[in-house]
């Protein structure tokens, strides 16, 4: 009896062990839509930058409160966009985004350890263009990411864009 209830703890704790060592998937920020300071293309683009239907890991789902909602269809492209401007930047950014009537929109600012460096929401956002100017000091001289999640009855989009700020 004694030797069965030594290797059922030794069971459970190979299995606990092996669990707790599992690695967490390395994301990577790579790629960046450059744009200049009236938010026009600078011809490099990354196509996975600024989309609606991003597939999230756990740690991307995790920097929401509601990051496990289902995805919700995509509204028509003419009434749903994000913009950025300046792409590289140095000391500050615009953000803005056009919505229909509605939404709520979450942006998280991210380093590539997952800090979060800003948060921004917008709760119904104004239908049409809404912005956000956003000062660099405090971020670091490198490429940052911001997630952002859009949600109306109990489902959201989900998407990102890559960020180079500069010295």
């Amino acid at each position: 009896m004694n030797r069965f209830i030594f290797f059922f703890v030794v069971g459970i704790l190979a299995v606990h062990c092996k669990h707790e060592n599992t690695p967490v998937e390395k994301i990577y920020f790579t790629g960046l839509t450059m744009t200049d300071e009236n938010g026009q293309s600078l011809g490099q683009t990354d196509p996975t930058d600024w989309g609606w239907a991003d597939t999230w890991t756990i740690e991307e789902k995790n920097l929401f409160n509601h990051g496990d909602l289902p995805l919700c269809p995509a509204p028509p492209s003419d009434s749903i966009g994000v913009f950025f401007m300046p792409n590289p930047c140095k000391e500050a950014f615009f953000l803005s985004f056009m919505t229909p009537t509605g939404y709520d929109w979450r942006f998280k600012f991210v380093d590539e350890a997952f800090n979060v460096l800003k948060e921004v929401e917008f709760l119904q956002a104004t239908p049409l263009f809404n912005g956000v100017h956003v000062q660099t000091t405090s971020f670091p001289k490198d490429t940052i990411r911001v997630y952002y999640q859009i949600e109306k009855n109990g489902c959201a989009l989900r998407g990102h864009g890559d960020i180079l700020i500069e010295d």
